[in-house]
């Protein structure tokens, strides 16, 4: 009776842990450059990606530099941006510069964001 009581407290303790880490957003700290097929940047929400396994989200810290009509450099010896990269914003039309922002992580997103493409 008593291994009965202590497997149903355990099954009952197991449920919420797993229900947690199902609520828990797929988070990434790399994705290949070769993957992504749009970019998109808010200067409130942060930077979008598009890979054939959906929308990604980096929040770069708040990246003040992210704004409409901006676009981003990535420098990097691997074929990829992860997190702490430095990524340049500039002006897409003028390339004046407003600066570099480190990459967070990536976080994945359930559905494309609300933001307008360029």
């Amino acid at each position: 009776m008593k291994s009965l009581l202590i497997l149903t407290v355990l099954a009952g303790l197991a449920v919420p842990a797993l229900a947690a880490d199902a609520a828990a957003p797929e988070t990434r700290d790399c994705l290949q450059n070769r993957s992504i097929r749009a970019k998109r940047l808010s200067a409130d929400q942060g930077y979008f990606v598009q890979t054939s396994q959906g929308w990604w989200r980096n929040t770069a810290g708040g990246c003040a530099a992210y704004g409409p009509r901006r676009a981003i450099s990535t420098n990097s010896t691997a074929d990829r941006q992860c997190k702490g990269d430095v990524v340049q914003v500039f002006d897409a039309q003028t390339r004046i510069g407003y600066g570099g922002c480190a990459l967070g992580a990536w976080e994945k997103l359930a559905a494309a964001p609300d933001v307008p493409a360029k």
